[in-house]
């Protein structure tokens, strides 16, 4: 674990434990608030102790045991490893490609292979260019084939011109020189016998446009190449522990570390927190509708019960009392479950108008203030002439409520027009483009 990770989550708990403090009782007065923000420093809490743990699980590289690599057994496929060498002097983990080859394959199938394998072999070596004819780049003259045991020998008839590696040399004439290569394959794996086949390449070498020299890494690979095309009957793969009177150390590394599980849990917790956000949003939402769809009906039974004689204390009574008759039946309605929470408060003592107002007041929306203020200020001014300021208020809540159903079904209609033009593009595919290739176009 260095000194930049240590710093960074060392600082994140710091952060926490302050944050923890200031939340502390006392801090917030609202438990509710409280609670759900220690809830999501402990969160943080439990991220950045698993961060830790990845930093110190990711903080040194995991050496190659023994300096080997242990190779499938016969008929299990060859695989590609990655690992990581740091070259005393030069530089540290320096990524490099090994493909460990499988062990045995009869004499029978290695002749096969070398046939097909020989045929290919004139693109394989192209490198850049686009035929042999015109060659301007550097030839890959393989020692290996990918995907098979094959080691590969090349000779030239002429090295003045190119390397035995398909490196371009300086000197090429401007109007081309023709070399033939000649690639000797051998597929020793898994046979008494060396298994070998003979391909005669020619090509036409011009001025290279480009130098690209190999360093470090590509003579690593190829060291690298050469052990395992001759250690292909052991059972691990030796990588080269010097090159160039360098020490050489591999290792592993690994993919994840802490600051992306610091990361994920910021996401986690932000996602969570939208979540929550926006699932408290749509009650809140679904909670008004609701209320105001229930108010012209609450509006309707006051002014009948009223105007048949009852008191408005009385008629609170008979509204609840008839809402839990069918609540089992209909589900909970908010704006009759506040009317039961203030018959509530005034069996426990609270005044009548009071108890009125204050259910305005829960219920949040302004036609219900309303209402509660009106019956509170006809309690002191006495209930002549209430019925027809209930009567009135119901119109104009019945008008309300078909204004808001009107305009939800405009806005329903405004959203289904996407899918009806996506359908319209759809069905004009289907009718254009036959048409189109009946004509040819």
């Amino acid at each position: 674990m260095d000194i930049k990770a240590i710093a960074v989550t060392g600082a994140a708990y710091l952060i926490l434990l302050v944050l923890l403090w200031k939340t502390g009782k006392g801090k917030i007065r609202n438990r509710e608030k409280r609670k759900r923000i220690r809830k999501g420093i402990w969160f943080f809490f439990l991220v950045n102790t698993i961060s830790v743990a990845v930093f110190i699980w990711t903080g040194q590289d995991r050496p190659v045991k023994d300096g080997k690599i242990g190779r499938n057994q016969k008929g299990g496929g060859s695989r590609n490893e990655t690992v990581f060498a740091t070259v005393e002097g030069v530089d540290e983990d320096i990524p490099i490609q090994i493909r460990v080859d499988e062990q045995g394959y009869t004499k029978e199938e290695a002749e096969k292979i070398l046939m097909d394998e020989a045929e290919k072999l004139e693109k394989r070596i192209l490198g850049e260019n686009q035929d042999l004819e015109h060659v301007t780049s550097d030839l890959n003259l393989l020692t290996s084939l990918p995907d098979y045991p094959v080691s590969v020998q090349w000779t030239l008839d002429d090295y003045q011109y190119i390397s035995i590696d398909g490196s371009l040399k300086e000197e090429i004439p401007k109007e081309g020189i023709g070399v033939q290569l000649t690639a000797v394959l051998s597929f020793d794996q898994g046979a008494d016998e060396a298994v070998e086949r003979t391909r005669d390449i020619t090509v036409t070498l011009y001025p290279p446009k480009l130098r690209n020299p190999d360093e470090i890494v590509e003579a690593l690979e190829q060291m690298v190449d050469s052990e395992n095309e001759i250690s292909r009957e052991d059972e691990a793969l030796y990588l080269p522990d010097e090159i160039a009177g360098r020490k050489v150390s591999w290792g592993y590394r690994s993919t994840v570390n802490g600051y992306q599980v610091m990361g994920m849990g910021v996401l986690v917790f932000v996602a969570a927190a939208a979540w929550r956000r926006q699932k408290v949003n749509d009650a809140a939402r679904a909670r008004k509708e609701q209320l105001l769809r229930d108010y012209p009906e609450i509006l309707e039974q006051f002014s009948l019960l009223i105007g048949a004689g009852m008191t408005v204390k009385g008629a609170w009574y008979k509204i609840v009392e008839n809402y839990q008759e069918r609540r089992e039946t209909g589900g909970k309605r908010p704006a009759y479950e506040e009317m039961m929470r203030t018959c509530f408060e005034m069996q426990g003592g609270v005044p009548e108008g009071e108890g009125y107002e204050n259910f305005g007041k829960r219920c949040q929306i302004q036609e219900y203030m309303r209402l509660g203020l009106l019956l509170s200020q006809n309690l002191r001014k006495g209930t002549r002439g209430i019925t027809e300021l209930l009567s009135l208020e119901a119109v104009h809540a019945f008008e309300d409520r078909k204004a808001r159903a009107k305009r939800k079904g405009e806005e329903t209609g405004t959203k289904l027009l996407v899918p009806m033009i996506m359908m319209l593009a759809v069905v004009l595919v289907i009718v254009i483009v036959p048409a189109f290739w009946s004509m040819g176009i």
